[in-house]
């Protein structure tokens, strides 16, 4: 870009992309030159799925999907699909020949960003560019894929996706070491004091050696061995279900004797238990069994011997009750 203040210099600038321009796919699409904007958009970059990454341990390997048969990650010659696509162009001496790993070269792979950077401008289908076959490093590469796939190009996102198993016959497996102090383990509501946290088969402690967040599946460690991005590191534990935080029981008994048309005896029996699935009970989720009755009863009678005595007074006669 020359320098905006320069008044002796003459920008020139390009509109990149029109409104309603349509996709290749309606115009020529296997001509780039006659896509209009589309030919400027970059196609060869790809995201690795995280930044500032350790280039030890880092691997990077591209399959092909094969119908009813494993993938493979060479073609029917024998050669890397990553050697096929400019990725591997030597092994770690200069010169040398290809060792079936990605070279570890900035014009190729930024680390501290995350970016892949294929060096053919459309890397599944090179034939798309008239350049060299579309083939950056013919020397390594030789003819290159010999099965492309130009529609991830040409096609529109939402056909793309309706037709993944056409399209998309590549993928990348990436794998890196990293150094992290928290991880999430992949469920909440831990249960308190079933955690089992070994580091390289020793285990570790609560409070010492790592914070157990148990409400949100959240693990930090403190040890510093722990940091080891070669560390072997396990967590075994238990988790209560979202939904089933604790285990109730409620039962209840009630019995009935009529002893006459307007005379009854009745008992009531409850129990209940609480169990939690904690092994140390917290406040509101106490564990208990409780047992309660009741008895109760309505007797009704004629006191004979009552009326009899109140007809002695004078005056007075009640009759029969």
């Amino acid at each position: 870009m020359p320098e905006v203040n320069d008044q002796g210099i003459e920008a020139q600038l390009r509109l990149l992309k029109r409104r309603q321009e349509n996709p290749p796919a309606f115009a020529n699409e296997d001509d780039p030159g006659k896509w209009g904007s589309w030919q400027y958009e970059w196609r060869n970059v790809y995201f690795l799925g995280k930044t500032d990454i350790n280039p030890d341990g880092f691997e990077l390997q591209i399959f092909k999907r094969e119908a009813g048969q494993q993938d493979r990650d060479v073609d029917e010659q024998g050669e890397s699909y990553i050697q096929l696509l400019g990725l591997d162009r030597r092994g770690i001496d200069p010169g040398s020949a290809p060792d079936r790993l990605v070279d570890i070269d900035y014009e190729l792979i930024n680390l501290q960003r995350g970016d892949l950077i294929f060096p053919d401008l459309y890397p599944f289908s090179p034939a798309l560019s008239a350049i060299d076959n579309g083939l950056a490093y013919p020397t390594t590469q030789g003819s290159g894929l010999s099965e492309q796939t130009p529609e991830i190009y040409t096609r529109r996102t939402t056909e793309i996706n309706t037709n993944v198993a056409a399209y998309n016959k590549y993928y990348m497996a990436v794998k890196y070491k990293d150094r992290e102090a928290q991880y999430s383990l992949g469920r909440t509501n831990i249960i308190e004091g079933s955690e089992v946290v070994r580091l390289n088969g020793r285990a570790l402690q609560q409070g010492v050696d790592y914070i157990l967040l148990h409400e949100v599946g959240q693990i930090r460690f403190i040890n510093e061995e722990a940091l080891n991005p070669n560390a072997d590191v396990t967590v075994q534990y238990q988790f209560a279900p979202f939904f089933q935080p604790a285990s109730n029981t409620l039962m209840g008994f009630q019995g009935r004797y009529e002893v006459n048309d307007r005379s009854w005896l009745r008992g009531t029996v409850l129990y209940r238990s609480d169990k939690s699935l904690d092994q140390k009970s917290r406040i509101g989720r106490e564990v208990g069994r409780f047992l309660m009755w009741d008895f109760d009863a309505r007797l009704t009678f004629r006191p004979q011997l009552m009326t009899s005595f109140v007809n002695l007074i004078p005056f007075v006669n009640r009759g029969d009750a």
